[in-house]
C-alpha cells in the first residue's frame, strides 16, 4: 500500500500502478520493514528509469506517516498498518501488470528454543497463515 497526503493528486484514485509513482519522493524509516520495502521501491522503480528518490528517517513508520502528512513525500505501509488511521493522508493499493504488490514474510524458530511464548505465537501463525504445502 502507498500512503500520500490527502491533498495529493493521486489521492483521488481507487488504485494506483508503479509508473504513477515513478516521480515522486519516497520516504522510508530506517527501521523494520523499511529496508524491505526500499527492496520492493527500487525492484519496482528503477526499470521505469532512472533511481527512485528515497530519502530515509531514523523514526518509526508512524512518524513517516506525519512527515507525509505533512506534505514532504509518500511511503509504502503493509496492508496490516491500515487500522491505524493518520489524519491527512490517504492509503491505495499499488498494484504492476500482474495485480497488487505484495511483501512476503516468514518465520523461523531454533528446533532448542523451548520459550512457551515463541511456541504458541508460531503456532498462531501456522493457523492464521498456512505455509503452502503444509511445511514448516
Amino acid at each position: 500500500m502507498v500512503v500520500l497526503p490527502g491533498s495529493h493528486p493521486l489521492a483521488e484514485n481507487k488504485i494506483l500502478h508503479w509508473t504513477d509513482l515513478k516521480d515522486e519522493t519516497f520516504l522510508l524509516s530506517d527501521h523494520d520493514p523499511g529496508p524491505e520495502l526500499r527492496d520492493v521501491l527500487v525492484s519496482k522503480l528503477a526499470p521505469l528509469g532512472g533511481q527512485p528518490k528515497l530519502v530515509a528517517h531514523n523514526v518509526s513508520q508512524e512518524n513517516i506517516k506525519g512527515l507525509v502528512s505533512a506534505g514532504f513525500g509518500v511511503s509504502l505501509i503493509l496492508e496490516a498498518s491500515l487500522g491505524s488511521s493518520f489524519p491527512g493522508v490517504t492509503s491505495l493499493e499499488v498494484r504492476d501488470g500482474n495485480g497488487p504488490s505484495r511483501l512476503s514474510f516468514s518465520a523461523y524458530w531454533r528446533s532448542e528454543n523451548d520459550n512457551p511464548a515463541l511456541a504458541n505465537f508460531i503456532a498462531l501463525l501456522e493457523e492464521r497463515y498456512p505455509a503452502p504445502g503444509g511445511s514448516r
